[in-house]
Formats: structure tokens, sequence, C-alpha cells
């Protein structure tokens, strides 16, 4: 076995582990008596249990309460193993642009407008993609310290490739 080959194989079985704890993440909070640590939140708590930041416990949480209520498909996918294989940080921007309203929502699970099946033939195009890469350049042309470079002169706008 190649190295590249024991890289590619080992980081997807880490992904696919990381996916299953996340999706164990709402029977941990209904099941086990958390706020007996003295934790105010859930998050709160698991950034202790798993020695995570609080960001990056909230995400966790967030992305672990939308697979469960939101994304079943997608949940499905973050645990299979090869092609068509959606990962844990691709299944984070969905939950984060995906399901931020109740229209969203409704769309999501509507099997009309194929929510979340057309989501996840996106999910390649997401992370490290074209779209995340379009989502940071935008962000970054539009935010304050953008702003401040323009009214100062210093402002150079990039071109958006969507190959």
């Amino acid at each position: 076995m190649g190295a590249l080959a024991l890289f590619d194989g080992v980081f997807e079985l880490s992904d696919r582990m990381q996916a299953i704890a996340v999706r164990a993440l709402p029977v941990v909070e209904a099941g086990v008596p958390w706020p007996m640590s003295g934790a105010r939140t859930f998050p709160v708590w698991l950034a202790a249990r798993a020695h995570l930041t609080r960001a990056r416990a909230q995400r966790v949480t967030r992305l672990a309460r939308a697979l469960r209520d939101e994304l079943p498909l997608t949940s499905l996918a973050v645990v299979q193993g090869g092609q068509g294989r959606v990962t844990v940080e691709q299944a984070e921007i969905l939950t984060t642009t995906a399901a931020t309203s109740a229209i969203r929502r409704a769309a999501l699970i509507d099997p009309e407008d194929a929510g979340e099946r057309f989501l996840r033939e996106q999910a390649a195009l997401v992370a490290g993609g074209p779209a995340t890469n379009a989502h940071q350049t935008v962000g970054r042309s539009t935010g304050p310290r953008s702003r401040r470079a323009r009214v100062q002169g210093r402002h150079r706008p990039r071109v958006l490739s969507a190959s």
C-alpha cells in the first residue's frame, strides 16, 4: 500500500468515525445527565468533555441536531464510505447554510423540490471547491475590512472562477 492510498484510507476512516460520534450526540444529550456536571448548556459540557473550544462544540452540536432533525439523507451519507460520501466538513457547511429558516427547512423535506437530495449532489462543490472559495471571496470583498480598504484606496477586487 502506497503512502497516498494509506493517507486516503485513514483520512476517510477518521472522518467517518467523527461522523458517527456526531450522530451519537443527540442521544448523549438526551440520555446522559450532563447538567449534573454543572454545565449550563450541552455545548459547554461537550467542550469540556471532548476538549473542544466552545465555538467548535457549538458547531458540532448544531450539526448533530440538524443531521437528526432536518437532514436525514446527509446523516446517512456522512457515515458511508466510498463514492457519494459526504464529509463532516461538507455536512457542517450544508447545515449552516441550508437549514437556517422555517422556509428553508420545509424546502429540505419537500420531495417535489428534492431539496436535500439536491444539496447532497452539490456537496462535492462545497468543501474546498469553488462554492467555498467564492463564499470566502465574497465575504472578504464585502466585509468591514474590505470597505475600509476601498475607502483608503487599497482595495483590489478578485476575479471569481466557477471552474
